[in-house]
């Protein structure tokens, strides 16, 4: 089945699903949070582009040597993290691709955090693209998961208590 997905997205002709994934886990022995991003390539270089930012040419013999770079740029405009009103800044940790070939997962961390009981997650990435993008988000805060679906909302805070 990825075979044929696969093949489908290398002539050019789109997925029907408009989806990204991110979790967000607090790791209460090291202090911090530790956020994985699931975001398929040919949608977010899409995204990427109508932000005039450079082409990155993702999990290809023609990737950029800083798209690392280009995409912490993105990131940092579309995804942010809040708690009781304090930024969480993240950093940048680095970037796998799907073993099908047609996503990429990308790694942040946010250091130095005291146990936190909420927060509050801004992701407007893909947002600009498709009327029916959704960005699930799954947290998990002492102990406890709460999950939450961001659907054409670019701009709209969600807080999630634990």
């Amino acid at each position: 089945m990825n075979f044929i997905i696969f093949l489908l997205s290398f002539w050019g002709i789109e997925h029907a699903i408009h989806i990204s994934k991110t979790e967000i886990n607090q790791d209460l022995s090291s202090h911090s949070l530790q956020v994985t991003m699931h975001i398929f390539i040919d949608d977010l270089e899409q995204s990427m582009q109508d932000a005039k930012l450079p082409k990155t040419y993702f999990a290809s013999s023609k990737e950029i040597k800083n798209s690392e770079e280009v995409l912490t740029k993105y990131l940092k405009e579309r995804f942010k993290l809040t708690s009781k009103d304090k930024t969480l800044e993240w950093k940048w940790v680095g970037k796998e691709v799907s073993e099908d070939y047609l996503a990429l997962w990308c790694y942040l961390e946010i250091s130095d955090v005291k146990p936190l009981d909420e927060v509050t997650v801004q992701n407007d990435v893909l947002l600009d693209l498709y009327d029916d993008q959704t960005n699930i988000v799954e947290t998990k805060l002492n102990n406890k998961t709460k999950r939450t679906s961001l659907i054409k909302s670019k701009g709209k805070k969600v807080i999630l208590n634990f």
